[in-house]
């Protein structure tokens, strides 16, 4: 057995052991109700901005005047702007603001939960078993409470709604309103703190602003506050998820208005998805021109449990800002300037007021970009023209997101959040986005991919295999060489190497086919987590690509394993051992060998526990190419080797009894 190939498998097994075990957020706040302020100056359940600070009203000095608080008392009045068949955004009259956005899209990523599972439900019982869990924890009946949990599990409920009855108190729990509630997935969904929220010096966000005209395509608002004049105008570009906005302060009044030193829009909220266990894609994050110690293009993300460190904020000033963003798992919101410019980006984490499926509180991540202002003289107006985009982290739409000019906005494909291989993600990710368009389905995509990258690396891994059976062959003279020159290591080095030169040997070429894989597997494993594409994509028996298959419920949590038998890990498995066992013992190996060797045979299982809990999608690349290594591996087996091996000095050969 190769030790260099040995070395290749287990630096891949210790790449995924440390992605698969980095540290879990810190659950530093304490759940509380709905307008509960968080003791560390975060947010509310319902997404308002609490803090332990305390603000001072603005005093007019000299020439310059203050803002009046706006009134509170005016009721909110809601409006609709959309793309028909695509979104429809829903706007409020209390700060001009978007409240939220709603997928219409028909492909099954732009539901909340998987719409085939949800078929197989049985709506009367499962409304039933729902209410009765919800009546068992509110008793806390423990043991009624899990057997009922193993009911709902087993029929494959939404986790959501599993945890929603474990948790909320009987009287705020209604089954039957849950599971009849729209399927639709919306973005920044009954929160307080709307979208392109306006907030400077004076105003919080809770100005009343009228209508002041609709179209099918655009709306726009007016607010007074004071001598300020704000108008806010939206419009949907069609066929995309963008909206282009502007919003425009005038002074109207004889003196000036000191705005404060930032204009901040809100980017939203971003709520956690089931599959993101250790919260590595819920955050907010912005782009200006940062590169990593590479050179490679490389955007601050301001991480969930990195702002828990950090007391609930994290704030950051930049120059030349591209965009921002807040986002999770599958979605996004980014926020983009007409041009590149200074100002701050904010990340803040708040309590959503209830817990997941497994008993530990969830918490939202709320962005906002702030666009560096001054004083505003009288009669003069800012103009800040901006660019929303609120769909999938799709790159495809991402990669088309155009400026107000009309100009392509750029590096946007950086919200994708692909990482160091980002390269290699993007080419595979446009693979196989052609792939399903002559497919249309994302599962063969994948096949297809697979076989094409294999075909790709053929020649390499193929002239990698001869050369391992070849190294085979000359194990008997190796021996001969090292029992002769067994006092002389460096003479031994020098006939051992000669050995190698004369019978066209490279003992690294076992590793070497893994080594110059690896940047392509890795771009492949951060793009199929992150692909919105795959999301409830079916393919066969598998009803959502971007989990895992959760084919049969075992009715209890196997430690490694969970709770789920996942068919595809285990064909991984096996077929990785096989993989392996077409690789024999050298004849005359030592017992160093023999013991890698035995080693070696070990790594199916340990891939097998790795890989068993990640999306069926990546395991499903993995299983098909180690079923085409196999192929390969067989006909290399069978291919003849006439050559005869050279022994080292005066070319003498010895006669080719083996193929």
């Amino acid at each position: 057995m190769d030790k260099n190939k040995i070395l290749g498998f287990l630096f891949l097994a210790i790449a995924f052991w440390l992605m698969t075990k980095m540290p879990e957020p810190e659950s530093r706040y304490v759940p509380s109700g709905s307008g509960a302020s968080s003791a560390t100056g975060g947010m509310s359940a319902t997404g308002s901005i609490t803090s332990n600070s305390t603000t001072t009203a603005l005093t007019p000095v000299q020439t310059e005047i203050a803002l009046p608080k706006p009134s509170l008392n005016e009721p909110a009045k809601f409006y609709e702007l959309g793309v028909p068949g695509q979104y429809q955004a829903t706007l409020t009259s209390i700060g001009g603001a978007i409240q939220q956005i709603r997928f219409l899209g028909e492909e099954n990523r732009f539901r909340k939960f998987d719409p085939v599972l949800l078929e197989k439900l049985e709506g009367e019982k499962t409304v039933i078993l729902l209410q009765t869990l919800n009546q068992a924890s509110v008793s806390n009946d423990l043991s009624k409470v899990r057997k009922l949990e193993r009911q709902a599990r087993k029929q494959k409920m939404p986790l959501q709604w599993i945890a929603a009855a474990k948790t909320q108190t009987s009287g705020n729990f209604d089954a039957q309103a849950l599971t009849n509630a729209h399927n639709d997935y919306v973005l920044n969904e009954g929160m307080k703190r709307p979208i392109l929220e306006l907030q400077f010096n004076g105003l919080d966000g809770k100005l009343p602003f009228a209508l002041a005209e609709q179209t099918d395509q655009s709306i726009t608002f007016v607010g007074k506050l004071g001598d300020l004049t704000i108008t806010r105008r939206y419009e949907v570009v069609p066929d995309t998820f963008q909206i282009q906005h502007t919003t425009t302060l005038r002074n109207t009044g004889q003196q000036k208005i000191n705005l404060g030193s930032q204009v901040l829009y809100g980017l939203g909220s971003s709520h956690p998805t089931v599959s993101d266990t250790r919260s590595e894609f819920q955050n907010v994050g912005y782009y200006a021109g940062q590169r990593g110690w590479t050179g490679r293009r490389k955007p601050p993300i301001f991480k969930l449990h990195k702002m828990q460190k950090e007391g609930g904020e994290l704030v950051e000033n930049a120059g030349g800002i591209h965009w921002a963003a807040v986002r999770n798992q599958f979605f996004a919101m980014t926020l983009a300037p007409e041009k590149p410019t200074s100002g701050l980006v904010k990340g803040k984490v708040f309590d959503l007021g209830k817990m997941n499926h497994r008993g530990d509180p969830e918490y939202g991540v709320l962005g906002q970009l702030g666009l560096n202002t001054d004083e505003l003289n009288p009669g003069e107006e800012i103009k800040h023209k901006l660019t929303l985009y609120a769909g999938p982290k799709e790159l495809k739409r991402l990669n088309q997101v155009n400026r107000a000019d009309g100009q392509k906005l750029k590096h946007q494909d950086l919200v994708m959040q692909f990482g160091f291989f980002g390269l290699f993600s993007k080419l595979l990710l446009m693979l196989m986005q052609a792939l399903y368009g002559l497919v249309n389905n994302w599962g063969w995509a994948i096949i297809l991919m697979t076989i094409i990258i294999k075909l790709l690396f053929w020649p390499l891994t193929a002239k990698a295999s001869e050369s391992q059976k070849r190294m085979q062959k000359i194990s008997a003279p190796m021996k001969e060489i090292q029992a002769k020159y067994k006092d002389k290591p460096q003479k031994m080095q020098q006939e051992v190497q000669k050995l190698f030169r004369e019978n066209k040997v490279n003992p690294a070429a076992g590793c070497l086919p893994i080594l110059i894989q690896m940047p392509i597997f890795l771009g492949l494993f951060f793009m199929l987590r992150s692909a919105a594409e795959l999301r409830h994509a079916d393919f066969l028996w598998v009803t959502d690509l971007s989990q895992p298959e959760r084919l049969l419920h075992w009715g209890v949590n196997i430690p490694l394993l969970g709770e789920f038998f996942n068919i595809l890990p285990i064909l991984m498995g096996l077929t990785m051992f096989f993989q392996m066992r077409m690789t024999p013992i050298p004849p005359g190996a030592d017992e160093m060998q023999q013991m890698q060797a035995k080693m070696f045979r070990f790594l199916p299982f340990i891939f097998l526990f790795m890989l068993y809990g990640f999306s069926s999608g990546l395991v499903l690349y993995w299983t098909v190419q180690n079923v085409l290594t196999i192929i390969q591996q067989t006909i290399t087996n069978r291919k003849k080797d006439t050559e005869p091996i050279v022994l080292p000095g005066n070319s003498k050969k010895k006669k080719n009894s083996t193929s």
